[in-house]
């Protein structure tokens, strides 16, 4: 804009606040905008409830002897998005020894298939 009109200064709060304006006058700018119609999850990332994993069970019901980290073989398993890859990784609590796999999906037979996969390679190792 600078370039175009060079006298005009403009801020985006003004750009934003003439948009809403137009649409309470019944205009259609707002449809425009890139993140029109999508939703977003306020307050940062949503977490796993009960109604999102079936027959879930929590962590703190985890046998103790897990948290002292004193024996090979309890390891954690996750899945991790980013930058338009899916990885499913296991972690060994003692050693921290982590096992990853990229999958195309983060579906629970996918994931499920993945890590069966990751713990026949340690199995047979």
């Amino acid at each position: 804009m600078k370039v175009e009109l060079p006298d005009v200064a403009l801020s985006h709060t003004t750009i934003y606040q003439r948009i809403a304006n137009d649409k309470v006058q019944g205009g259609s700018l707002y449809k425009d905008l890139p993140r029109f119609g999508k939703r977003r999850c306020k307050g940062g990332k949503r977490k796993a409830g009960r109604s999102l994993i079936p027959n879930r069970v929590n962590i703190s019901e985890r046998p103790e002897i897990v948290d002292l980290r004193s024996r090979l073989g309890d390891r954690e398993g996750d899945t991790v998005y980013g930058q338009d890859a899916h990885l499913v990784t296991l972690v060994d609590h003692k050693s921290r020894f982590t096992l990853i796999k990229k999958v195309d999906t983060k579906h629970a037979d996918i994931v499920a298939d993945a890590m069966v996969e990751l713990l026949k390679r340690v199995s047979s190792a």
